[in-house]
């Protein structure tokens, strides 16, 4: 089926009068209208909410991961991460998505779950770190916007992405169980189930999760190379000797096996095990609030191969990441400080998969961090909020598989800086904040790999930001502007390529950015919702006088319906404006421009019913009307099958990208006691 093309200034003007619009009515009948009358709220499952994505800190999003109304296919990490404004994924089947946040991604996004480190090992980023994720194996997303903070690593240029588990704590012993399972179009089952028992000693959490699909079709009815099989498993002990003293022993592991269609190999294996310890002494003393220690190590290995075509071979590189972190939460007079330091150390290798041959260290890198951040509470709703940090960087490449058995050892040795300063303020309902960040951000092993001189990135950021909420109404609202010098370009001799066969290379330019999410939504009488959310982001390369590579373009989301406890049915829009600003062959990590893309629009819907207190059943249809369209950040289709269709030599490249998928159903069972 032809897809629906909106132009994309027709889009824009009628996304701000769309919203403005919004904003303005309700704005108009929040000191009209009393609150609609909700159910008395359950101690089981939650309210269902049209949308769940609370920006109650500022610069930061955070969303239940397991809310009804997140995204209905939880394919790994990224499918959640793509419902939060001005995040896109680069899609390559339904792993292995590589988030990108306001057009910038790799290791410019800081990802982390369970507080470890996430890095991939593949270098055509089969496993990126949100592969190893299914969301639901965590109890919440929370998404740091830009350099707004210096405790959560190095290197926040676009920000940071956290996977959360909460700390269980019970006053008596008790137990709980959290669980569901999902059934979909195209063979699509996931389920996971969390069951928790303690008493005030100690206590215990056991999480399980099962997923797979088959290909998916696109609006069209082709099939698109995505299957994907994975399972993963959690425990965490806790014990609590007293209120103030806490310890804590995780490990997780995954399982999962995929393919792709931007590549001519597949996953054969991607796994991951984690394990870690935590401790925290709380209420020390008026000065001393709290000292906090953790560790934790984890191995990831992959296969990428052939072995689904029935070819045993391929490469078998792994990563080993050990990290350790101490804090302290200071209180003085208006002033809340926390001060520490943190360390990882990572180690790349590889070898020939399905063969018993030794694995060969690739490449070390360190990195150790000292941070300071405080908050000043300064009264009438404002406060103040700065932070410093300081990073020591070292990079170690060795001979043998990877780099070939006569290269040479290099050394790379980066010092680096990161400092913010934030200014909040009323009066309420209203809250904004003004904050301007700076950050050097080190090459990552990918970058290096391209280039082993290439210089760290420098990042200046002016990020403003509002929130409304009164009565029925809720605004967000954020912008940012950025300057970054030596931003790491990579660039590739023929995008047509696939990673795999093309040259790619990276060198420094420098950049500018700038950018907007706004979002809005609203209670009617008689329990009607609207809401909606724009975000749009715009780049551009300084040094080359040209568009920078890899931005998304405008894009608008639009929900309506009704809603109580007991039910609801929602529908949902969403439209993204045609992208022409690209420069072909230029991008990052994550991939390449290709091509200009079309705009789009899709009509979805999905609602709820509650059978009591402990059960409650979610349904959907997605791309209603069997669209056929393709994400401005997605690869192009690189397929031996799609290249022997088109009676092709593989070695011409393609700029085909991959569709996303036609319409489908869903349906998910709730259970919680």
């Amino acid at each position: 089926m032809k897809p629906f093309i909106p132009h994309p200034h027709a889009l824009a003007a009628a996304s701000a009068l769309v919203l403005a619009a919004l904003c303005t009515s309700a704005a108009a009948q929040t000191s009209a209208s009393s609150v609609p009358k909700k159910d008395k709220a359950d101690p089981a499952l939650p309210a269902v909410l049209v949308t769940d994505k609370q920006e109650a800190i500022a610069g930061q999003v955070s969303v239940d991961t397991r809310a009804p109304a997140v995204a209905p296919r939880m394919t790994d990490g990224a499918s959640l991460l793509k419902e939060i404004p001005n995040m896109g994924v680069v899609r390559k089947g339904q792993q292995a998505g590589d988030p990108v946040f306001r057009g910038l991604g790799g290791s410019r996004l800081a990802i982390t779950a369970n507080d470890q480190f996430l890095y991939g090992g593949c270098g055509i980023r089969m496993d990126t770190p949100t592969s190893y994720i299914n969301p639901q194996a965590y109890d919440e997303l929370v998404v740091t916007k830009g350099p707004q903070t210096v405790l959560k690593g190095p290197g926040l240029v676009a920000g940071a992405v956290e996977f959360v588990r909460h700390p269980r704590v019970y006053d008596k012993f008790s137990t709980e169980f959290d669980g569901a399972l999902s059934l979909g179009s195209f063979g699509y089952v996931d389920a996971f189930g969390d069951f928790a028992a303690g008493n005030p000693l100690v206590s215990l959490r056991a999480i399980a999760t099962r997923g797979r699909s088959d290909d998916y079709k696109d609006g069209d009815g082709n099939e698109v190379r995505s299957w994907y099989t994975r399972k993963s498993g959690s425990l965490n002990l806790a014990v609590t000797p007293t209120r103030h003293l806490r310890f804590e022993l995780f490990a997780d592991a995954n399982r999962s096996k995929a393919k792709f269609a931007s590549l001519q190999l597949d996953s054969g294996k991607t796994d991951r095990n984690s394990y870690g310890a935590k401790a925290e002494i709380s209420d020390i003393n008026p000065l001393l609030q709290k000292l906090s220690f953790e560790t934790g190590y984890s191995h990831q290995d992959i296969i990428m191969g052939r072995q689904f075509r029935g070819l045993l071979a391929g490469g078998n590189p792994d990563r080993i990441t050990r990290n350790a972190k101490a804090s302290a939460e200071l209180a003085w007079g208006a002033n809340r400080t926390t001060a520490g330091l943190d360390w990882y150390a990572d180690e790349h290798r590889a070898r020939r998969a399905y063969t018993n041959l030794a694995r060969s260290r690739s490449e070390t890198s360190s990195n150790i961090g000292v941070f300071l951040e405080n908050r000043m509470n300064l009264g009438e709703d404002r406060a103040w909020v700065a932070g410093l940090r300081r990073d020591r960087t070292r990079a170690t490449t060795y001979p043998g598989f990877w780099y070939g058995q006569n290269a040479k050892q290099r050394k790379n040795r980066y010092n680096l800086t990161a400092a913010f300063t934030r200014f909040e303020f009323g009066p309420r309902p209203w809250h904004h904040y003004v904050g301007l960040g700076y950050t050097q951000r080190a090459p990552d092993f990918w970058e290096r790999n391209r280039n082993r001189d290439i210089k760290p990135e420098k990042s200046l950021q002016l990020d403003v930001g509002t929130r409304y909420t009164e009565g029925n109404l809720r605004l967000n609202g954020s912008a940012f502007i950025n300057r970054i010098n030596d931003y790491i370009l990579i660039y590739k001799n023929n995008p047509r390529l696939n990673d795999l066969a093309a040259n790619s290379f990276a060198r420094n330019i420098s950049a500018i950015r700038y950018g907007f999410e706004a979002s809005a939504d609203y209670a009617l009488p008689a329990n009607f919702k609207v809401g909606g959310d724009l975000a749009w982001t715009w780049g551009r390369n300084q040094t080359d006088h040209r568009p920078l590579g890899q931005i998304p373009p405008l894009e608008l989301r639009l929900r309506a319906g009704y809603e109580t406890q007991q039910a609801s049915l929602i529908g949902v829009m969403r439209a993204a404006a045609r992208q022409n600003r690209v420069s072909v062959g230029d991008g990052n990590v994550n991939g390449v421009d290709i091509a200009p893309t079309p705009g789009f629009a899709v009509f979805g819907v999905h609602g709820h019913w509650r059978f009591n207190q402990h059960a409650r059943l979610n349904f959907g249809i997605d791309n209603i009307f069997d669209r056929t369209y393709a994400e401005h950040l997605t690869k192009a289709v690189q397929t031996p099958e799609f290249y022997n269709g088109l009676g092709l030599n593989p070695n011409a490249g393609s700029t085909t990208r991959i569709n996303e998928p036609g319409r489908s159903f869903w349906v998910r069972l709730d259970i919680k006691f």
